[in-house]
């Protein structure tokens, strides 16, 4: 589930540099892009896609694939179990929220 989630925050991560190319600086994506710069990230679109590419979660150690694309960082999901039986992966960093089915 959160292996297919890496090419989405790819898109993410390249509106965000467009948003702020052009001047949005007020949209979410682009303030992911200045939040991760801030941090003293190289935000480009060939950085942003070679980790897209790297990011392997592992089983018991799963990271964030938001923080992983933006700012090369693992910050470890928090998993929660909702009424359905599905499940709901959390990033404390970012807030990022991923459901499986």
């Amino acid at each position: 589930m959160l292996l297919h989630q890496a090419p989405l925050e790819f898109a993410r991560a390249v509106y965000g540099i467009n948003d702020r190319a052009s001047g949005r600086v007020g949209t979410m994506a682009a303030q992911d892009v200045a939040r991760a710069e801030g941090m003293g990230v190289l935000v480009t679109r060939e950085r942003v896609q070679q980790r897209a590419r790297s990011y392997l979660p592992m089983e018991g150690r799963e990271h964030c694939p938001r923080c992983w694309v933006f700012a090369s960082t693992r910050t470890p999901l928090s998993f929660q179990r909702m009424e359905e039986g599905h499940e709901l992966a959390r990033c404390s960093s970012c807030g990022a929220e991923y459901p499986n089915p």
